[in-house]
């Protein structure tokens, strides 16, 4: 079963963007990744990526963009101002 059709399975994903732990929180010789952005081609050519933690639970999927720079700008975005971010909830 192909799913939803939004991804290849027979394409392992590149990895270019990471997080890693802060220091101290771990040996430092030997980083682990804490969390990072997969990048991903969609059967229709667009891509998108998904935040994934170390344990490999998928955190978020973005949407899909025409263009691979544009994503990982916005990659860069997101890992820039994620600390500061707000929470803010309209589910209420």
């Amino acid at each position: 079963m192909m799913g939803s059709g939004w991804e290849n399975p027979t394409r392992r994903p590149r990895i270019t963007r990471r997080w890693w732990a802060p220091p101290g929180t771990q040996d430092e010789e030997n980083q682990q990744t804490v969390i990072e952005f997969q990048i991903h081609r969609a059967i229709d050519g667009q891509f998108y990526c998904r935040i994934v933690a170390s344990n490999g639970e998928v955190l978020f999927t973005s949407e899909t963009y025409h263009a691979k720079q544009n994503l990982v700008y916005a990659a860069d975005v997101v890992r820039a101002y994620a600390t500061s971010a707000q929470i803010l909830d309209y589910a209420a």
